[in-house]
This record gives structure tokens, C-alpha cells and sequence, in this order.
């Protein structure tokens, strides 16, 4: 199996941004899978929520429209995105857009709430900008979300409306 990944991901950007480009720089890429984290920026920046929202559900609706599979990413906790008082509702938002709209959602977010209580602070995934995660941080990240999207190709349940 060959599998090639793309980060089309811009610092400091957010869902009206990256909206702004997803025809462009996603879209016309044909991928099979498009993992979008979004919101940190947002919440750091005191975005709308409703916007967000309109903004993030337009995005899966065209990745989707594409025959693009989606998952959303929550944010990861750090110093500076938990000092945000908004970083909880949008996480929280992208929650609630994965689930109306039918598309996965992983979410950073619970991933280091469980290291942090299996006892490895959160610290110790982040990067001395007290943002971003550091590169241990991304690799176990990049593991976990390698694992969950094998595990969705493995899960072969038939599902049907009969009973």
C-alpha cells in the first residue's frame, strides 16, 4: 500500500483563510482523505462561533461534494490555546459539525487529556512557544491518528436500516 501525505496546512491560519484556498490548494489535489485541524487560530484570535461554524461546515460540505473523506482534528491543549477562553467552544463546534455532517472527527484534545491522565503532564508534548506541540508531541499524534484511520479501513461491519 502506498500512502503519500500532503501538508497544505499555512501557520497562523485559520477557516476563513483556509477556505479562502481549499479549491486550490486541496481540491484540485484529488486526495482521498483530507484531515482538517482548525479552530486554534480561531479561538486565539476571539473568532465568531457562528461564523466558524458556516465557515468549517461549508469547507466539509465542498470536500465532501469532491468525494473527499474528512476528519476533523480538534486543537490540542497547550498554555496559550487553554488561555483562550473560546478554545472549548470550538472544539466543541467541530464536535457537533463531524456529527451532522457524517464525517470523523479525532480529537487531539481527548488524546492528551488520556496521556495527561495515564500521567505524562502536557508539557511535555509542547513546544517552548507554549503553542505548538512539539516534535514527540507530533509524532505520538501522527501514531494515534495512523492507528484510528487503519482501524476505520479494518472495520468491516455491514451496516443497513434493516432490523
Amino acid at each position: 500500500m502506498h500512502i503519500a501525505v500532503i501538508n497544505r496546512g499555512i501557520g497562523g491560519q485559520d477557516a476563513p483563510e483556509e477556505l479562502a484556498r481549499m479549491q486550490a490548494d486541496v481540491i484540485a489535489v484529488r486526495p482521498q482523505l483530507v484531515v482538517w485541524q482548525v479552530g486554534a487560530n480561531g479561538a486565539l484570535r476571539h473568532a465568531d462561533p457562528v461564523t466558524f461554524r458556516h465557515l468549517v461546515t461549508e469547507g466539509v460540505e465542498r470536500l465532501k461534494a469532491a468525494g473527499i473523506d474528512v476528519i476533523l482534528m480538534d486543537n490540542q491543549h497547550s498554555p496559550r490555546v487553554d488561555a483562550a477562553p473560546e478554545h472549548g467552544l470550538m472544539d466543541e463546534i467541530l464536535a457537533q459539525i463531524a456529527g451532522a455532517t457524517g464525517v470523523g472527527l479525532f480529537s487531539r484534545a481527548g488524546l492528551m487529556e488520556a496521556w495527561a491522565r495515564e500521567g505524562v503532564p502536557m508539557i511535555t508534548f509542547i513546544a517552548a512557544d507554549n503553542l505548538h506541540q512539539n516534535d514527540r508531541g507530533y509524532e505520538c499524534v501522527a501514531k494515534a491518528l495512523a492507528d484510528a484511520i487503519l482501524h476505520g479501513l479494518r472495520d468491516t461491519r455491514t451496516l443497513s436500516a434493516q432490523r
